[in-house]
């Protein structure tokens, strides 16, 4: 009777495994004469922005010695091109970005780190064809090795990996197995998307990424919503900054998310950025688009505000190889690795007085040719502390009213007046690749 080694094989005992894809290559939309010509994928668009600003990810310094930390984040646009929902899945392809700097950034001030390395070799004679009847005991010792693993082993973690009854038993087996396990959990207030960009290559999804930036001079601009405090320290002035949003179609459709400014009086403004699809081409469609993205930049304020910030993620790598010792033959071998990833960030309730909005756009994207309804919001201290003067004002004055105190005088409703909406002409896309940057951020406002 020929004595047989059995290895157990690695899973993920997460339940949920997701493998890494490597990203695929893109073409660029050249904003000079709108042509395609041959990019990079989102992730080496986010390298070459950072070369040429001469950032590094993690701890960078101004010329004057400030400190501001540089992270970046890609997100998946899930649906392609042709499906309604591609512009909600860009909006959320944002927020996946946005998600990932900031563990990023959770990641690069503190993580847990553990890891595991094992390998182990066994061989079991000459090989041979199991004689009707010795697969049966040969499954039952293979079963009661595999149970003998402990639990804590990497590669025993398992019970169900090679199947113990072979036709043919393998010579020699060798399996190799390492895993790598990192946590973090943070507070995080003061993060801004300083940088954006969009790419969709034909027949793979498309991708955001996003260049964030953390530092002191943010972090208090984000303590004034919470803490009431006068504005932050005055800079140079620069022109308002209505005068400073991109008019450009192009830069609105890839900019996302909130920047920091100087308006003319010197002081530090917030800007959020964000886009919403009309659900039909109805006017009330319409108009709720627009509220939607209103909604969505208002709720990336109160995220710059400060959020709670955790991340898990788990690599296993294993390998199994078997030898049958058979001339000109490779031995079998199994890839039995797994990777999982886990993220979430929270804000709870927080009263923010004094978003405006800015202004609000339409523009057909290149690639699905559906209308995307972009607002853009603003914040900063004195806008809030105006805001929230004005509310003691009108809450005394409209008490009376509310609490039915006057008389209400009736007014004659006056009719209805204006043209009829335009039609708007059907737009086909001709691009079936697209790649875009959105507009960055102000080097001297944080």
């Amino acid at each position: 009777m020929k004595r047989s080694f059995i290895f157990a094989g690695v899973v993920c005992a997460a339940g949920l495994m997701f493998a890494q894809a490597e990203p695929g290559s893109v073409e660029q939309l050249a904003e000079t004469d709108s042509t395609i010509v041959v990019g990079e994928d989102v992730a080496t668009q986010l390298q070459e922005f950072l070369d040429a600003k001469g950032w590094t990810e993690g701890d960078n310094y101004k010329k004057d010695g400030s400190l501001f930390i540089v992270v970046t984040g890609v997100g998946t646009i899930a649906a392609p091109p042709s499906n309604p929902n591609y512009n909600a899945s860009r909006a959320n392809a944002f927020a996946k970005a946005m998600l990932a700097a900031k563990v990023s950034l959770s990641s690069y001030l503190e993580q847990t780190i553990a890891t595991a390395v094992e390998s182990a070799y066994g061989e079991s004679g000459e090989g041979s064809t199991a004689q009707e009847g010795e697969a049966e005991i040969d499954d039952e010792k293979a079963t009661a090795a595999i149970n003998a693993l402990p639990e804590d082993s990497v590669v025993g973690q398992t019970r169900d990996g090679l199947k113990a009854a072979r036709a043919k038993t393998p010579t020699a087996t060798e399996a190799f197995a390492r895993s790598v396990s990192s946590a973090t959990t943070a507070l995080i207030s003061g993060l801004q998307a300083f940088y954006t960009v969009e790419a969709q290559a034909a027949g793979q999804n498309g991708e955001i990424g996003v260049v964030a930036i953390w530092s002191p001079a943010l972090a208090e601009t984000a303590a004034c919503m919470t803490n009431g405090k006068a504005p932050v320290t005055l800079r140079s002035a620069k022109k308002p900054v209505r005068e400073q949003l991109p008019t450009n179609n192009e830069k609105l459709l890839s900019t996302f998310g909130v920047q920091q400014k100087i308006d003319e009086n010197g002081e530090l403004v917030l800007v959020a950025f964000a886009q919403s699809a009309a659900r039909s081409k109805n006017k009330r469609a319409q108009n709720a688009a627009y509220q939607k993205a209103f909604l969505d930049a208002s709720g990336m304020i109160r995220s710059f505000a400060g959020e709670a910030v955790e991340g898990t993620s788990s690599l296993m790598e294993a390998e199994i190889s078997e030898d049958y010792n058979v001339e000109g033959e490779l031995p079998n071998y199994s890839d039995e690795g797994a990777y999982f990833e886990y993220q979430k960030s929270v804000g709870k309730e927080l009263t923010i007085n004094g978003i405006k909005r800015l202004k609000q756009w339409h523009a057909k994207h290149p690639i699905s040719g559906q209308e995307v309804y972009g607002v853009i919001v603003a914040w900063n201290p004195t806008g809030a502390a105006v805001a929230r003067a004005s509310k003691a004002k009108i809450e005394a004055s409209a008490k009376d009213g509310a609490e039915g105190r006057r008389t209400n005088m009736s007014v004659p409703a006056g009719k209805a007046s204006g043209a009829a909406a335009k039609k708007e002409a059907a737009s086909t896309p001709t691009a079936t690749e697209f790649y875009n940057a959105g507009d960055s951020g102000d080097d001297d406002a944080f």
